[in-house]
């Protein structure tokens, strides 16, 4: 099965589910690949749109780390349907 992957700073065009992989520049090693939302309203992952201003003032120093080591992501919709077609053979 072929991902298609896409690298910042592109980011995808509407909020929807990902799947983000993460690098960690000390080991040099992808150290997280995760299913996590992205928010338009936001401009970030693992955010979502419905979050309040003020609830992500809360959220937004460890929502920035996430995507601070955020090194490529992919359609979560494209990959689930990836993983289907190779069960369903």
């Amino acid at each position: 099965m072929k991902i298609k992957l896409h690298f910042p700073p592109e980011m995808p065009t509407e909020s929807c589910d990902c799947l983000t992989f993460h690098y960690n520049a000390q080991t040099g090693r992808i150290y997280l690949a995760i299913n996590a939302n992205y928010s338009t309203t936001y401009g970030l992952f693992n955010m979502y749109d419905y979050i309040s201003p003020e609830a992500f003032e809360e959220k937004k120093e460890n929502t920035l780390k996430f995507n601070d080591g955020l090194i490529a992501w992919a359609y979560m919709s494209e990959v689930a349907q990836g993983v289907f077609d190779e069960i369903n053979g």
